[in-house]
């Protein structure tokens, strides 16, 4: 495992200066070459615009009738995850259902529902929405399968979930504070997602996530643009995760 006194200079795309041991750049997600046999597993998404269009359009649709929700994350779950290439040459491909879920985004359509009919139910998605959450990953991370055949596995837990959730809305009030609380949202998901021995790092940071997030907005305007938006966004999150034993150092971008 490369030590955190290797340090790659500055970012051959952006010129943002590296943070010693970091594998991507944490302001615009360029790749830094690994030291190889550091045990460090990179990902990339080699999803296409048109799937994008497919896929994302076909769950939007499925989500306003709410029941069908889960068979269009299911949907969106399955190529994503076999479009996701491993520096290791790992294979993945998923294989969860949506019968296993749709209940959890019923249950949370309808209190979305009532919590505009009674405002005063808004406090109570406030609860419910990490709870699906929570569930979803747990999910995602179960029925993901590899060639490798090490188990993946969420290990997170409800408090800290809503806890960051609740900080998010917060957050809203400051116009920019979103970016971090989001930032660190991605560093608990993925220090909490474990492929056999390795650990997930999320290396990417606030200000990424500000410029990206302000982006991506704009370009969903013309609403036909959102899954080309989409697409460009989830490519830098995917980038900016990266697995690695668990005893190495952990450095964030």
């Amino acid at each position: 495992m490369a030590g955190a006194e290797n340090i790659p200079g500055p970012c051959t795309r952006c010129g943002e200066t590296l943070e010693p041991g970091a594998f991507f750049c944490g302001n615009c997600g360029t790749g830094v070459t690994a030291t190889p046999g550091d045990g460090r597993v990179t990902l990339q998404f080699m999803g296409t615009t048109s799937q994008a269009y497919v896929w994302v359009t076909w769950l939007i649709l499925l989500s306003l009738v709410i029941v069908p929700t889960g068979w269009g994350v299911a949907s969106l779950s399955r190529w994503y995850v076999r479009n996701v290439w491993f520096s290791d040459g790992t294979q993945a491909w998923f294989e969860g259902t949506g019968g296993q879920i749709w209940w959890y985004f019923v249950v949370q359509g309808i209190v979305s529902i009532l919590g505009r009919l009674y405002p005063v139910l808004v406090l109570v998605s406030i609860f419910i929405d990490p709870w699906v959450n929570l569930v979803v990953l747990r999910w995602f991370a179960q029925h993901s399968r590899l060639s490798s055949g090490e188990r993946t596995e969420f290990t997170g837990t409800y408090w800290p979930l809503l806890g960051l959730s609740v900080l998010l809305v917060l957050s809203i009030f400051t116009i920019i504070g979103w970016a971090w609380v989001l930032s660190r949202l991605m560093g608990w998901i993925c220090q909490n997602l474990n492929i056999g021995p390795r650990q997930g790092v999320f290396v990417g940071n606030g200000l990424g996530f500000l410029w990206r997030g302000i982006a991506m907005i704009l370009a969903s305007l013309p609403i036909v643009t959102i899954p080309w938006a989409w697409l460009w966004f989830t490519k830098w999150l995917t980038r900016c995760v990266v697995f690695q034993d668990r005893s190495a150092t952990v450095v964030h971008g």
